[in-house]
């Protein structure tokens, strides 16, 4: 949701986080829910976002949202 409202595609995001081993097909299964992640990779994807933890986890921000609760 967040990569969607900095306007990134998924090809994007990969590029900006400068890991070699990040890939679209990594980013898409993250976020299917298809690959767990380290607490690195999360970091490594909110420093490519550009947010805090306190805006990943703002889930009340996100009320409203179509799809967030899914």
């Amino acid at each position: 949701m967040i990569r969607k409202l900095k306007g990134y595609t998924q090809d994007q995001l990969a590029e900006k986080t400068g890991k070699v081993g990040m890939s679209k097909s990594h980013i898409s299964d993250i976020e299917r829910g298809q690959r767990n992640i380290l607490l690195t990779t999360l970091e490594t994807l909110m420093n490519a976002l550009d947010i805090d933890p306190s805006e990943l986890f703002n889930f009340q921000k996100l009320d409203g949202v179509d799809g967030i609760h899914e």
